[in-house]
């Protein structure tokens, strides 16, 4: 798993970059609930304490 970047983001790049990552682990959890049976809901609570604020 990739570890989001940490750091403060204000430029356009960062803000894509944000977005992006926000899909990303969004994504992951669909697909993590597919092959699992865990609810995704479940999923993103643990992606909540494990990833900065900006990208939850």
């Amino acid at each position: 798993m990739n570890h989001p970047y940490e750091g403060a983001l204000t430029c356009a790049e960062g803000k894509t970059y944000v977005r992006d990552t926000k899909k990303r682990l969004s994504k992951k959890a669909r697909n993590l609930s597919k092959i699992t049976g865990w609810s995704v809901a479940s999923i993103n609570k643990n992606i909540r304490k494990s990833v900065p604020r900006q990208y939850r």
